[in-house]
């Protein structure tokens, strides 16, 4: 039977004992307990059960939206958790939802089309994606970056960058169309590879898109200029495995979650007195072997959804060392693979695959 070694300092030597696996295993258990020593503010408030297969989550102050491989979009209301309708929002499966100030709603799909819902889900206008060889392309992920501006990945590489004219829904057209790759032209570390689709799009509300892409790759384009056509491809990273999901905390930060046993976590952010993104640190979760899936944050607290079940609650008040000075405050049981978790104003909402909602947040004392 393979043993495990451990050790300790004890003063002036080092003791080495051996663990059996069933030993380890009891370390697992203990680690998780030391998470929730601390007192555990977030309790299940509420859950409910809509039908299975989700392929995509989108939340907003009032609703929560359910993307399905049928092309309906099923809504939920956030505080009731009562499905308020479902709507036939595609023709093919729904890939992508995305809002805009939580009064117009966006959803992509493997159509190739993107449609704009108002808030009464009535289409008021129909995007059609077109690769630049003329034909439709899947859309894979949007972001809404301001009332202006809504960013599409596709599944052959593209970026799509449309514009609002007017502040009026109805009268949408793609500002430009990029092709994410051209910019080893101009980052010659990163040599010339082939086309791969972009699975996540975020924004930092200061001015940069960041997205991953299938090849493993976290890229971001300086939009800050008005002008269009002077935006810029600012770095590239490379990740070396799949990335699960992108998002960014404060304007300053990126959290990468990463397809790893181990369930790695990669930090980008913004170097000291500069305007450089840099990797700053890696870390794990603290549950030993447990892959992350999803995260999400608001303000200081950071969630993040694991393959085990669980979701762990992260303290990131802190603006500097965050592999010092983030901590694990807290693990939530959901009690399935967290697909997709959400951080609202006090509350975090998670999901998993088996049509599972589940509320959790700080219970007011009465």
């Amino acid at each position: 039977m393979k043993k495990i070694f451990s050790g300790m300092f004890t003063k002036g030597c080092v003791i080495f004992f051996t663990l059996t696996p069933f030993m380890h295993g009891m370390e697992k258990q203990n680690k998780k307990e030391e998470i929730s020593t601390k007192e555990s503010p977030f309790k299940l408030l509420a859950k409910c059960k809509q039908k299975q297969g989700t392929s995509v989550i989108h939340c907003t102050k009032e609703y929560i939206f359910s993307g399905f491989p049928n092309g309906e979009i099923n809504v939920v209301d956030i505080n009731t958790f009562e499905t308020t309708t479902t709507f036939k929002a595609h023709e093919k499966a729904v890939t992508s939802i995305s809002s805009i100030d939580d009064t117009y709603i966006v959803s992509g799909s493997e159509d190739g089309t993107i449609n704009v819902w108002d808030k009464n889900f009535k289409k008021i206008a129909t995007l059609k994606n077109t690769s630049f060889f003329g034909v439709a392309s899947a859309i894979t992920a949007l972001c809404c970056t301001s009332t202006h501006y809504l960013i599409s990945g596709s599944e052959d590489g593209t970026l799509g960058i449309w514009y609002i004219f007017d502040r009026n829904p109805k009268k949408w057209f793609r500002l430009r169309a990029l092709k994410w790759f051209v910019c080893e032209d101009t980052i010659q570390s990163i040599n010339k590879i082939e086309q791969k689709a972009i699975r996540s799009i975020s924004y930092t509300g200061t001015g940069y898109i960041v997205f991953s892409c299938d090849d493993e790759t976290i890229r971001i384009l300086n939009v800050s200029n008005e002008n269009s056509k002077k935006w810029s491809w600012e770095k590239i990273f490379a990740c070396k495995s799949t990335i699960n999901s992108i998002f960014c905390l404060r304007d300053k930060f990126i959290v990468s979650c990463q397809y790893d046993p181990k369930g790695k976590i990669n930090i980008f952010g913004i170097a000291s007195n500069s305007d450089y993104w840099k990797q700053i640190t890696k870390f794990n979760p603290k549950k030993d072997y447990n892959e992350v899936l999803s995260g999400s944050c608001q303000d200081k607290t950071m969630a993040l959804g694991t393959k085990c079940g669980d979701v762990e609650v992260w303290d990131v008040s802190c603006n500097y060392s965050p592999q010092e000075n983030w901590m694990c405050t807290q693990s939530l049981d959901h009690g399935a693979p967290v697909t997709f978790v959400f951080c609202t104003q006090n509350n975090i909402l998670s999901f998993s695959n088996d049509g599972t909602i589940k509320r959790w947040g700080i219970q007011q004392e009465k």
